[in-house]
């Protein structure tokens, strides 16, 4: 990571994007934040993905400090049965928590919910956007279709779940 945003820095890179989805549940993520406000001199800003509901006050602090400006989301939907059959789980309390301590300190948040899941009727979409505008979250919504994969747990069992896909993509 040092040698990534000095090199960024003599670059002049508008944006650094960190494909790290857990970047917020490494056991070193403070020391991590703390190098990167260090070497963040000319302040570039940093995206990154996470899951909110890990996300404290002093957690948002650290990353905004860090030049993170703005994060990923995958919420999928706030319908429990549809998690589940993802493998995911969700707790909307300690989710709206991590929104609250983002938005406190300007860091932007790009929400992603996917249309499609098992489990997941038109009402369940719908009660899943409305949550998200309820946040303020809507401007930078994303809904996807749900896309099986070929060699993921819902393309195998597509035929037990009532998916159908198609065989190119998008599936």
């Amino acid at each position: 990571l040092p040698g990534l945003l000095q090199l960024a820095q003599e670059r002049q890179v508008a944006e650094i994007y960190l494909m790290d989805p857990s970047l917020d549940a490494t056991p070193d993520q403070e020391q991590r934040l703390e190098t990167m406000a260090r070497l963040n001199t000319s302040g570039i800003p940093i995206h990154t993905e996470i899951r909110l509901e890990r996300v404290s006050p002093q957690l948002a602090r650290a990353m905004s400090q860090a030049g993170i400006r703005s994060v990923e989301a995958g919420l999928q939907s706030t319908n429990a049965q549809a998690l589940s059959a993802c493998g995911r789980t969700w707790n909307k309390e300690r989710f709206v928590t991590g929104v609250r301590a983002l938005q406190d300190v300007g860091i932007s948040i790009k929400t992603g919910l996917i249309a499609g899941l098992p489990h997941d009727r038109q009402e369940d979409i719908l009660a899943s956007v409305s949550f998200v505008r309820q946040l303020g979250l809507d401007d930078m919504m994303e809904l996807y279709p749900l896309s099986l994969l070929p060699g993921t747990r819902f393309h195998q069992n597509r035929q037990s779940l009532g998916l159908e896909s198609q065989s190119r993509p998008p599936y």
